[in-house]
């Protein structure tokens, strides 16, 4: 007995390398399992934060009644976000000109509304067009008097196998075009003063289809009163004066990167001045 409490051997150097090679075993695959952990976390969170960024620019974009072509950045609670803005190509509407030719097809009657006069009025200045295919302006018909009243801003169309326009409310005044076959008809406003279209549809294997259109820089809003028939209306169609290649749709991509460039997010969506 005292001969075993008398023995002080220490821990030979085998058994601390044995030791040491068996907690390596042990701990570096622990301790990358919390590596890896940490990095998925900060993923999922780069990921969520990312998505929540691209969303909502997309939904600013969306919501906008003006857009912008072309790419630009943003830096976004230090994530940096890409946005790309095309035109689509198939959904193109050109923008006729006042004279000569007109690049669309797609109506019968154009109705421009300019801006207020030199004095600042609230009367319309506006002109009427029809297409044949040549975009000719019929402004210049002494009948066109009146048809559109100069202190309203009050449209009223009607399609009874032919396109009227009229003044309101006795109809004395009207002017009459003969359109077969599902009538179009093109507005544009450039000015800031609200619409109200009163339209009506007799003919009830036609459809009626207004175009309402307003330039870029324009605040007006269309109020349509249907006063009975198959009526279509393309709203919001927004035009930029002297752009031929106006365009109804877009596509919109959204790339977010984090601080060390990598990409976490990419969104494609669509907009559409169409309701």
């Amino acid at each position: 007995m005292k001969k075993i409490l008398m023995n002080n051997k220490g821990i030979t150097l085998i058994e601390i390398i044995v030791t040491i090679a068996i907690l390596s075993i042990i701990i570096i695959p622990v301790f990358s399992m919390f590596l890896t952990t940490a990095k998925a976390n900060r993923y999922s969170d780069d990921k969520m934060k990312s998505t929540i960024i691209g969303q909502k620019v997309m939904e600013d974009i969306k919501s906008s009644m003006v857009i912008e072509e072309g790419t630009n950045n943003r830096n976004i609670d230090d994530y940096s976000v890409e946005i790309n803005i095309e035109a689509v190509s198939d959904y193109m509407f050109p923008e006729a000109s006042l004279s000569g030719e007109a690049d669309i097809n797609d109506y019968d009657i154009r109705i421009v509304i300019s801006e207020e006069d030199d004095s600042g009025s609230m009367n319309f200045n506006y002109d009427i067009y029809r297409n044949y295919p040549v975009d000719e302006n019929l402004n210049n018909d002494s009948s066109f008097t009146n048809i559109i009243p100069s202190d309203e801003a009050t449209i009223n169309l009607k399609y009874d196998g032919n396109i009227i326009i009229y003044d309101r409310p006795n109809k004395e005044n009207s002017v009459s075009f003969s359109i077969t076959d599902d009538p179009k008809i093109r507005l544009e406003v450039y000015r800031d003063t609200d619409i109200t279209v009163n339209a009506e549809n007799t003919v009830s294997s036609d459809e009626l289809v207004i175009y309402m259109m307003k330039s870029s820089d324009s605040n007006a809003e269309y109020n349509l009163k249907n006063r009975g028939g198959n009526i279509k209306t393309i709203n919001n169609i927004n035009i930029s004066d002297g752009n031929n290649n106006e365009a109804r749709v877009y596509k919109i991509n959204i790339k977010v990167f984090s601080k060390q460039g990598e990409k976490i997010e990419e969104i494609t969506g669509y907009k559409t001045f169409l309701k």
